[in-house]
């Protein structure tokens, strides 16, 4: 019974230890998430900004003589491709998000799957426990019975098998 009883608590413990492990798991998972996220806004933000440049130096160009039209080309070139490489790191960054994503909910679906399992084991081991508890019960009841039955020999006979 006591054996069981320390495989339980065993039991318990290796399963809060894990459930621990596995939290702090996904609170870096989660964090690395909102990280991306951050930095997802902060492109987008970093984009917004840069169109605006570009509109108004659109608008600057027009009103400005040849001269300026030449130099705001070159300028709204360079904006043009700072725009492209901002749209492709923005998709990247919200595939790695989406990505992450899934990962931590499958990580999150598999934690569940295991604590469920664990919990499991331990309801089994705890009706062990109980199963032994009524086992030593039972076990009492029959020296009582003998010990009324036989009296003193039986008491004798059963020392006698502890020696053994």
């Amino acid at each position: 019974m006591r054996d069981a009883q320390r495989r339980l608590d065993a039991a318990r413990v290796a399963a809060d230890r894990k459930e621990a492990l596995e939290n702090e798991q996904i609170d870096i998972m989660t964090r690395d998430l909102n990280d991306a996220n951050r930095r997802v806004t902060s492109l987008e933000s970093e984009l917004s900004r840069v169109t605006a440049e570009l509109a108004e130096a659109r608008a600057s160009s027009q009103r400005g003589g040849l001269e300026d039209i030449a130099a705001l080309g070159g300028l709204m070139k360079e904006k043009d491709e700072h725009i492209a490489r901002l749209t492709e790191e923005n998709r990247r960054l919200i595939e790695t998000a989406a990505a992450d994503a899934k990962k931590a909910r499958a990580r999150c679906d598999d934690l569940t799957a295991e604590l469920n399992k664990k919990s499991h084991q331990v309801q089994q081991l705890e009706a062990l426990l109980a199963d032994q508890s009524d086992y030593e019960a039972i076990k009492r009841e029959l020296r009582l019975l003998r010990e009324i039955e036989f009296g003193e020999a039986a008491t004798a006979n059963e020392d006698s098998i502890a020696r053994l």
